[in-house]
């Protein structure tokens, strides 16, 4: 639990308590925050053709602050290990999260599921304006006319139109749609095809123990990541959801094995539950769930407004200035919404 105390010293008492690394390894860990935070020296102006695994170890920092701390925090706030990440992902998600604002540092853990939280009051809200939502529609062609947007065709062969369109669909889904001559005539487009994307694992188990819940566990050296519990449905039991990133090769196991093995993750966290009863359970393998944020990814990412002036880019993994989370999304659907609004007035 983070002391109640301004940013960023409510990080730096929380790593003085920390009893999971030796002192010599706190120090340098601090060292390194106070130097990151004052600026001291001046973060140096390629960190994004670097891996965060080569900037922390020139700073410092212990293989094993790098193996328990560092890569942790990596796959949870980010997605990926620091071997794989740049450290100007690392450096932009850290000084947010835990040297800015203490607003920034707080975790939300949702008992409804994500269509109950946002994806129904939301139909519910476009509904009321008169909004139409078409689930099941799939999109087969972007047509563009020299320098605008002219329509949307279907799978079913229909056309929509519009006077202002927002594609806020993955990266690779977006390219398949562009005719071949836009593709390869805008570098716009063209550095999408550079992006590439990391895999996630998740077991949800549901169980009739109520555990101590909300909680967020981070893992260091294990199969899996990190775990989330919140209560079950109507408050009764746990719902547990094991995370695992950037590990294919967990795919090829069957659901039976990997089952078993978060509950090993389980009790781990829990030391206690191994006799606990599990009711059901759920594997679900994302083999593209987020963007990797590897050396070089920025300047890669565009910005909302696309070379067709009616045609603007929403998602997370677009640019911004946050990895491919769902407050990326947030952010990239307000700045698309504020472009419109602009362009009208």
């Amino acid at each position: 639990m983070q002391p109640w105390l301004p940013a960023p010293l409510q990080t730096v008492i929380g790593l003085l308590l920390f009893g999971g690394l030796p002192l010599r390894d706190r120090w340098q860990l601090l060292d390194a925050i106070e130097r990151s935070w004052e600026g001291d020296p001046a973060l140096p102006q390629n960190l994004d053709q670097r891996t965060a695994e080569e900037w922390l170890a020139e700073r410092k920092q212990s293989e094993r602050a790098r193996a328990d701390v560092w890569t942790p925090l990596a796959r949870f706030l980010i997605g990926d290990d620091v071997t794989t990440i740049s450290a100007a992902a690392l450096v932009s998600v850290f000084t947010r999260c835990l040297l800015t604002a203490r607003r920034h540092a707080r975790l939300a853990v949702p008992t409804d599921t994500l269509h109950d939280l946002l994806l129904s009051p939301l139909a519910a809200r476009l509904a009321r304006t008169g909004a139409t939502i078409r689930f099941n529609t799939a999109t087969v062609l972007l047509q563009i006319e020299n320098d605008r947007v002219t329509g949307v065709r279907l799978r079913d062969g229909t056309t929509l139109t519009a006077d202002y369109y927002i594609m806020a669909l993955p990266h690779r889904q977006l390219t398949a749609i562009l005719p071949e001559r836009v593709l390869t005539h805008y570098s716009y487009f063209q550095q999408l095809t550079q992006l590439s994307d990391s895999p996630a694992l998740t077991v949800h188990l549901r169980i009739d123990t109520a555990l101590q819940a909300p909680r967020v566990v981070l893992f260091a050296r294990r199969t899996f990541h990190w775990l989330v519990s919140r209560p079950g449905p109507r408050r009764s039991g746990t719902v547990i959801s094991v995370v695992a990133t950037g590990k294919p090769e967990l795919f090829e196991r069957t659901d039976q094995d990997l089952i078993a093995l978060a509950l090993d993750e389980l009790a781990y966290a829990y030391p206690g539950s191994e006799a606990i009863k599990l009711l059901d359970s759920q594997v679900v393998r994302e083999p593209r769930a987020f963007l990797t944020m590897s050396p070089g990814t920025r300047v890669l990412r565009p910005l909302p407004q696309s070379p067709f002036r009616n045609l603007l880019i929403g998602g997370d993994w677009t640019d911004t200035g946050l990895p491919a989370t769902l407050e990326s999304a947030i952010i990239s659907g307000t700045r698309c919404a504020e472009m419109i609004l602009a362009k009208k007035e």
